[in-house]
C-alpha cells in the first residue's frame, strides 16, 4: 500500500493527540489530587471505591448512632446519680428522726427536709434531655410520672403516663448490632409487681408522714423499703454504665475501620504524584518529539517523494 503525505499527516496528528489526551489525564490528576474522576479512568478500580464508601457511609451512621446513645446514656447515668444522692439523704434524714430524743417540731422539720428531695426524685425521674423525657420509653414528648398533690401541694401519690413508659428505644450500633439506650421509669421507680415497697415516691412519701406522725415503728418499716428502692436505681445505674463501656469499646472498633476505609479509598483513588509526575514528564518529551519531528515531517512536499 503506498503511504500518502496525508496519510501521514493524518497520523501524525491522531498520535499528537492521543499525547495531548494523556499529558491533560496526568495535569488533572495533579490538580485535583484524585486519579478516578470518572468511571473510565479505572473501571476495575470503580467498584471497589463504591463498595468501600458504601461501607465508610453505614460506619458513619452507626458512628453518630453510637454518639447520640452515649449522650442518652450519659444523661440517664446523671439523673440515676442524681436520685441515688436524693434517697440516700432521705434515708439519712429517716434514720436521724428514730432518734428517741427529738422533740416533734424536729421531726417535722426533718419531714419538711424530706418532702424537698421527695421533689427532687421526682424532677430526676421526669428529666429531659434536648426536650425528651429520659425515663418515659417511647412516650418521649409526655412526661412520665404525673404527681397527685394534697391542699398544701405536696406529693400525695404518684402515678405513670398511661400510655406506658417502659418500652425500649434501640439503636444499630454495627452490623446486627443494636443496643436499648433508655432506662425504663417503670422499672426503676415503680416497678410492676413489687407491690407497694416498690414504689420510690410512695416510700418517701411514707417517710415524710411518718416523721410528722411520729411512728417510729412504721418510720423504720419505710427506711429499710427504701433500701430496696435505692438498690432499684443502683442497679439500674449499674447497667447503663456498662451499656456505656460497651459503646465505647464499639466506637474505639469503628473509629479504627473508618479509618482503615479512609485508607482504602486513598489507595484507589488519590493521586500518587511521584508516579504521576514521572508519567507526565515522560508523555511530555515525547509530545515535544513528536511536534520537533512532525514539523520537518509536514513541511516536505510532494517533490521530496518524487
Amino acid at each position: 500500500m503506498r503511504i500518502t503525505q496525508s496519510m501521514l499527516t493524518r497520523q501524525y496528528l491522531n498520535d499528537v493527540t492521543t499525547i495531548s489526551e494523556k499529558l491533560a489525564k496526568y495535569q488533572t490528576q495533579i490538580a485535583s489530587g484524585k486519579k478516578i474522576e470518572r468511571p473510565s479512568d479505572d473501571p476495575v478500580g470503580i467498584p471497589q471505591l463504591m463498595t468501600v464508601n458504601t461501607n465508610l457511609a453505614e460506619i458513619t451512621q452507626h458512628q453518630d448512632n453510637i454518639k447520640q446513645a452515649l449522650y442518652w446514656l450519659d444523661s440517664t447515668s446523671l439523673n440515676l446519680g442524681n436520685a441515688e444522692d436524693a434517697i440516700l439523704e432521705v434515708s439519712s434524714l429517716g434514720n436521724k428522726g428514730l432518734s428517741g430524743l427529738l422533740t416533734a417540731e424536729e421531726r417535722s422539720v426533718i419531714a419538711d427536709q424530706v418532702d424537698q428531695y421527695l421533689e427532687d426524685v421526682l424532677s430526676y425521674a421526669n428529666a429531659t434531655v434536648g426536650g425528651k423525657y429520659v425515663f418515659g420509653g417511647t412516650q418521649l414528648d409526655t412526661a412520665p410520672f404525673i404527681a397527685q398533690r394534697n391542699a398544701a401541694g405536696e406529693i400525695v401519690s404518684v402515678s405513670q403516663n398511661p400510655n406506658g413508659i417502659d418500652q425500649d428505644i434501640r439503636r444499630n450500633i454495627g452490623a446486627n448490632q443494636t443496643v436499648v439506650v433508655n432506662s425504663k421509669g417503670g422499672t426503676v421507680f415503680q416497678p410492676a409487681g413489687a407491690g407497694a415497697g416498690g414504689d420510690i415516691f410512695e416510700m418517701i412519701a411514707g417517710i415524710r408522714d411518718a416523721l410528722r406522725s411520729g411512728d417510729l415503728a412504721g418510720l423504720s418499716a419505710r427506711l429499710t423499703d427504701l433500701d430496696t428502692g435505692l438498690d432499684q436505681v443502683v442497679r439500674e445505674n449499674s447497667n447503663v454504665g456498662t451499656k456505656i463501656n460497651r459503646l465505647n469499646f464499639a466506637q474505639e472498633r469503628l473509629n479504627l475501620q473508618a479509618l482503615s476505609s479512609h485508607e482504602q479509598i486513598s489507595a484507589l483513588q488519590d493521586t500518587d504524584y511521584v508516579e504521576v509526575l514521572m508519567k507526565y514528564q515522560t508523555q511530555q518529551n515525547i509530545f515535544e518529539t513528536a511536534l520537533s519531528l512532525g514539523s520537518r515531517l509536514l513541511q516536505n512536499s510532494l517533490v521530496n517523494y518524487l
